[in-house]
């Protein structure tokens, strides 16, 4: 391995270990809402603008809410015929930036709501940003 491959590994090692100990550090949360599900299949889209005004780079790892079976950091691709969703892994929150979750791309899938939901509503999620969490209040939109 050379030495800045070493040298990159070696920080982007630090960072992870790190992250937990900066978790949600300086979030605030705008926008947050979750489109109703049109069609009864359970199913329903987060958005959100996740803002940081913290020095560093954070990890969103994950989401959860008490409302919902199941909410996941999920992609909708841009390309190709019909929808289909792709989970994916931990996204970074830029230092002094934001990460945006909207509805044709990068989103919260929610999934098994608990309970019926009506626009103007509110229920809350928990935002993990590596071991710690930020419960934001997402407003149901209509879809």
């Amino acid at each position: 391995m050379t030495a800045p491959l070493r040298n990159l590994y070696l920080y982007l090692l630090l960072t992870l270990a790190a992250a937990p100990a900066m978790a949600c550090d300086k979030l605030s949360v705008q926008d947050a809402q979750i489109i109703a599900d049109p069609d009864g299949s359970g199913a329903m889209i987060g958005t959100a603008v996740l803002s940081s005004d913290a020095d560093h780079a954070q990890p969103l790892t994950a989401a959860d809410s008490p409302d919902f079976a199941s909410v996941q950091i999920h992609r909708t691709p841009k390309d190709g015929p019909g929808i289909h969703m792709m989970h994916e892994a931990a996204q970074l929150i830029p230092a002094h930036g934001a990460l945006v979750l909207e509805a044709d791309d990068l989103n919260l899938l929610l999934s098994g709501p608990k309970r019926d939901f009506k626009p103007g509503e509110m229920t809350t999620v928990n935002l993990y940003c590596g071991e710690s969490k930020t419960a934001v209040q997402f407003s149901i939109a209509s879809p």
